[in-house]
């Protein structure tokens, strides 16, 4: 894992995605973001009480670490279970906030350019991808996921 810092944002990149160069698979933590009290610093999540309009300050300096618009990030509305989404690229977004898939704890997508987002605190994010058929993936993977399979059901 690499660290790296652009903007104060810290993120982190995998070597065994280098040699992908078509995917752009990172983990930012916390440091870096506009949100205070409980929520500081990077807090991506419309859900948890965080003041919207910094929520969407976080989601852009995501964005520009990803290179991809605001607008196409996607996110799960992740509840600890085993959909699986896939996501399309028909340039729909949500107006600046992104795309948000309900009850989904995975997503797969051909699109390019279409960042798919998880959330995790003491779960795991598993990044898939496949270059044969420039397929990419990525699972929220709490207990109960990874009891279903959730990884699997993602590659499948």
């Amino acid at each position: 894992m690499i660290k790296h810092v652009l903007n104060d944002l810290e993120f982190f990149s995998f070597e065994s995605f280098g040699r992908f160069p078509e995917v752009t698979n990172v983990a930012v933590s916390r440091k870096g973001g506009s949100s205070g009290g409980e929520f500081a610093e990077l807090n991506l999540s419309l859900n948890a009480g965080d003041d919207p309009d910094v929520v969407l300050d976080n989601r852009a300096r995501l964005s520009f670490v990803t290179g991809a618009s605001p607008d196409l990030l996607t996110l799960g509305g992740q509840v600890h279970g085993v959909n699986v989404a896939v996501v399309p690229d028909d340039g729909i977004g949500g107006g600046g906030s992104g795309r948000f898939i309900p009850e989904t704890d995975a997503m797969v997508t051909r699109a390019p350019d279409v960042p798919l987002v998880i959330l995790a605190a003491d779960c795991v994010a598993v990044s898939l991808y496949d270059p044969e058929n420039g397929a990419a993936g990525i699972a929220h993977a709490g207990w109960k996921g990874t009891l279903g399979s959730i990884a699997a059901r993602t590659v499948d």
